[in-house]
């Protein structure tokens, strides 16, 4: 099995690892064309504040909302807020 050297990106996107694009972790969620947002952007889209957001980010049902990064940063997926949205009462 070959070796991936940190800093060199894979030569396609593998499924299950993080990939960097434009210096930045990206899950393979940015393959299915989902756009990754910050916690500020998601916010805003569930009409909560930042704050908030950030601290019941990985209880549910936000924690469904998450795109893994393999980093402490937190990141939504647009897609799936989306989805949450249209299916909210």
């Amino acid at each position: 099995m070959p070796l991936l050297v940190v800093g060199d990106p894979p030569k396609r996107p593998v499924e299950g690892f993080l990939v960097e694009i434009d210096g930045e972790p990206e899950a393979p969620a940015r393959a299915t064309g989902d756009e990754l947002l910050d916690v500020g952007q998601a916010a805003r889209m569930l009409a909560l504040s930042p704050t908030t957001l950030y601290r019941r980010a990985r209880k549910p049902p936000f924690a469904a909302l998450l795109v893994e990064t393999g980093t402490r940063r937190v990141l939504f997926s647009r897609q799936r807020i989306e989805e949450f949205l249209r299916r909210k009462p």
